[in-house]
């Protein structure tokens, strides 16, 4: 199946799902320079492939109902080439929780707090791609948080798995052989590692009923 990153909708191929308009994750590629080609030269699932788009796309699946809604992570407006890109934060955050919001037992606290270990987070990651500028022959390019290095020493993990694709911490090493150029490349490099390095803080709560309507990638606060 081929599946393109375009404006309106389209129907994921074999289970009936409606992937609603991809033109947020179209215009945030095109305002930031980033562009690919999945292409097939084997035989692929049609989520491995639209997990390489995600990861690409820097964005999220999000299930909603009886679609599936894709809402790019960047909380940074752009415009450029010809594309106007609006970050889905940009209104500020939809819901302020507080422990009157919360679900709980009065037991435990309302809100879990986890936080990875240091050694857990990859601060160096490398990509393999074709590049476009050597007859199409495989390059590869990495990239590190520095700070994080400065701190910690380099921490670089083992290959993406394509679970981990678009949907978690990205760590380590991935071949996304749709990317065609270094800096594309470069690019999506910067964003795996930076998402890598930063992310340590989770987060886990119940809410009441009437927040029933708050869906993955809502941006709320909580105190």
């Amino acid at each position: 199946p081929v599946i393109a990153a375009s404006a309106g909708s389209s129907m994921a191929p074999g289970n009936g799902v409606l992937i609603a308009d991809l033109e947020p994750m179209r215009n945030w590629c095109r305002a930031n320079g980033i562009s690919a080609a999945l292409n097939l030269d084997a035989q692929r699932s049609g989520k491995d492939m639209l997990d390489e788009l995600f990861t690409l796309g820097n964005s999220a699946p999000v299930y909603s109902g009886g679609s599936v809604k894709v809402i790019p992570y960047d909380e940074v407006s752009a415009a450029g080439h010809g594309a106007v890109y609006v970050a889905p934060t940009a209104a500020g955050p939809i819901a302020d929780l507080t422990d009157e919001d919360f679900a709980s037992d009065g037991k435990t606290p309302p809100v879990k707090f986890i936080r990875k270990r240091r050694a857990d987070c990859d601060n160096v990651v490398a990509i393999e791609f074709v590049d476009r500028s050597m007859d199409y022959a495989h390059n590869v390019v990495s990239e590190c948080d520095q700070a994080s290095v400065a701190l910690y020493g380099p921490r670089k993990g083992g290959t993406l798995s394509t679970a981990e694709l678009g949907a978690n911490i990205p760590s380590g090493a991935k071949a996304l052989l749709s990317i065609s150029n270094a800096p594309v490349a470069q690019a999506i490099a910067s964003l795996l590692v930076k998402r890598s390095a930063a992310g340590l803080n989770e987060y886990a709560f119940g809410v009441k009923a009437e927040w029933g309507h708050l869906e993955a990638m809502d941006l709320v606060t909580i105190s």
